[in-house]
């Protein structure tokens, strides 16, 4: 998160590739991705860093997979919304 806000603060925009055992898709979409002006890519482990470097690296790949990047995290942020709004069960 710190160094997506140094990012942000500097002005650089580039993409940003996070991932491995210490974070979640979902810190990354919402904590990490909040703090950067450039997409935030989470891989799970190396091969899918690998594969997705490719992607963004590809002419004919690195737009369809920004949307898509994109795209899910913004459904990742409205389930969240949702989620938070229902209303809380009461424990018996």
């Amino acid at each position: 998160v710190i160094t997506a806000q140094d990012f942000k603060e500097a002005g650089i925009d580039v993409p940003i590739s996070v991932g491995g055992a210490a974070l979640s898709r979902r810190f990354t979409e919402t904590k990490i991705a909040d703090e950067s002006n450039g997409p935030v890519i989470y891989s799970k482990d190396a091969m899918q860093g690998l594969e997705q470097a490719n992607l963004l690296m590809g002419k004919e790949t690195r737009a369809n997979f920004l949307a898509e990047i994109q795209e899910y995290r913004q459904k990742r942020l409205e389930a969240d919304v949702k989620r938070a709004a229902r209303p809380a069960k009461e424990i018996t």
